[in-house]
């Protein structure tokens, strides 16, 4: 079952969203029937490529979630081409320091007049053909969503142009790298990256955008449900769920940690 970004954003509830790097169809599956909404395949991070998409993207939709793919670059017109040729809901753009960033990036998902995406009618979003190949470009430009991820002190500085891009729906932080990029590893609460975030959400809300916000536990994201301009909390990674788990079961079992 394919689901849209807008169709989901319409619905004004709150989105949940993870970023999965492991390239495993199983586990896409199991955070799909967990009910997660959007999962973010990473092709930056990860050792996922172009030939584990399809069967990743077929993974999400078996359970209802919308496929992502956060492609390497905002320069990558490839990646960016190939991912919504697998029929990928949408793509996460990372590194988007500018305007003129954002830009390239609708221009390279979206087809003429809003883009120049290349055109091709028998790809796997288009059911190989067997959809209306005269529609389907139109079609395509309306449902395709994009996420800028900014994630350095350039791009914040340049955020209230950022978030005018026509084309553009959604805006993320990427704490992580904006905290090494600072002079502060690994302190992504620290005062001025949490001053980013809210300043993101402030502009979103001002221009009619969504924030992706990441939420390391519950008790966080349940301050932000209310925030204007977040529309999508990004779970931890589930990577870190697994290993995070196990660790504790592992002490808990030796007997070097007392369960909760």
């Amino acid at each position: 079952m394919k689901r849209y970004y807008r169709e989901l954003a319409a619905s004004g509830e709150m989105l949940t969203g993870v970023i999965l790097q492991l390239p495993s169809e199983e586990l896409a599956e199991i955070l799909a029937h967990a009910g997660v909404d959007v999962i973010i395949l990473d092709t930056e991070h990860s050792p996922t490529g172009y030939e584990k998409l399809v069967s990743l993207i077929r993974a999400c939709e078996t359970f209802g979630a919308l496929a992502f793919v956060r492609v390497p670059s905002a320069r990558d017109e490839a990646a960016i081409k190939r991912a919504l040729d697998a029929g990928a809901g949408g793509i996460m753009i990372p590194n988007v320091d500018t305007a003129e960033d954002a830009r390239r990036a609708v221009e390279y998902a979206k087809f003429p007049p809003l883009g120049r995406r290349g055109a091709c009618p028998f790809v796997r979003a288009n059911a190989y053909g067997g959809e209306d190949r005269t529609d389907f470009y139109a079609k395509a430009n309306a449902e395709t969503a994009i996420i800028l991820l900014v994630e350095s002190p350039e791009g914040i500085r340049n955020l209230p142009e950022i978030v005018k891009v026509e084309g553009a729906d959604m805006l993320q932080i990427g704490t992580v790298d904006l905290a090494v990029a600072m002079g502060l590893p690994g302190q992504t609460e620290h005062p001025e990256i949490m001053e980013a975030l809210h300043r993101t959400a402030a502009l979103c809300a001002e221009h009619g955008r969504h924030m992706a916000w990441y939420c390391g536990d519950a008790v966080s994201a349940a301050a932000l449900r209310e925030t204007p301009g977040v529309g999508m909390l990004v779970l931890p990674f589930p990577e870190i769920a697994i290993h995070d788990y196990y660790a504790a079961l592992n002490r808990m079992m030796k007997g070097e940690q007392k369960a909760p």
